[in-house]
């Protein structure tokens, strides 16, 4: 009885062992195969960004161990990037790891020296690669002082309807103007607008619907003033009528 007991023991443990061993060298093939590794990185959303600048921030490449790669790491690197505003990191087994980026889209254009224009994204971040002028629809930035001014303009800018930001062609502080945060900016369509910054936003959204009433009277191309009050004057070439709206 006393040696039946010993002997199921002994047989218990080294089924135990057996286990164990083949426990440690499943783990020891995992990790020494392919499906182990990162074999795939699949990016998209880039138009800032190059592959190679995100894998260098993210910290990155082909090879990595796929259980042991943090998603939430990788994201939080790459949002310290001022180009990205939004990522999204997915593990996908075997092997595949797709990182889906939203970039800061670039706003408008700001002239810096030179005849160089340095794109300015919608946080206010302005790109040091002048001349990058891959949004033709974009306001250009002139006789701009206060460059610490420049993220709230752009937050203004961002909030303003697309139609509306594809007719402004410049924007410019109004030098004239005894108010310092007075800007002068220029339509597509021949309108000179007069508006406070901190109020661009929202009386630009005005815009379409002030124009339109302009025409209906069959009144011709000139200034709009979108300031305390709203008012309306005419080219001098256009007879200088000046009207309320």
């Amino acid at each position: 009885m006393f040696m039946g007991v010993v002997k199921n023991r002994r047989s218990k443990r080294l089924s135990r062992l057996i286990m164990f061993f083949f426990i440690i060298l499943s783990i020891v093939i995992y990790f020494n195969s392919s499906i182990s590794k990162i074999t795939q990185i699949e990016i998209v959303g880039l138009e800032l960004l190059t592959e190679e600048e995100v894998y260098n921030l993210a910290e990155i490449k082909s090879g990595m161990q796929y259980l042991f790669l943090s998603t939430s790491r990788m994201s939080e690197k790459l949002l310290k990037e001022k180009k990205v505003k939004t990522v999204e990191v997915e593990k996908k087994f075997p092997g595949k790891l797709s990182i889906h980026i939203i970039e800061n889209q670039i706003i408008a254009y700001l002239y810096h020296s030179n005849k160089e224009w340095r794109p300015i994204l919608e946080n206010g971040y302005i790109l040091d690669n002048g001349n990058n002028m891959s949004y033709i629809n974009r306001p250009l930035i002139t006789n701009w002082p206060k460059q610490e001014n420049v993220s709230l303009l752009a937050a203004e800018l961002t909030r303003v309807q697309p139609m509306i930001l594809e007719n402004i062609s410049e924007i410019q502080y109004n030098r004239e103007a005894l108010e310092e945060d007075r800007l002068l900016l220029y339509s597509k369509d021949g309108y000179t607008i007069h508006v406070y910054l901190n109020e661009l936003a929202n009386k630009l959204n005005l815009l379409p619907g002030i124009i339109n009433q302009l025409k209906e009277k069959k009144y011709s191309t000139g200034e709009i003033y979108l300031l305390d009050s709203i008012r309306f004057e005419e080219y001098k070439n256009n007879e200088g009528k000046e009207n309320e709206s």
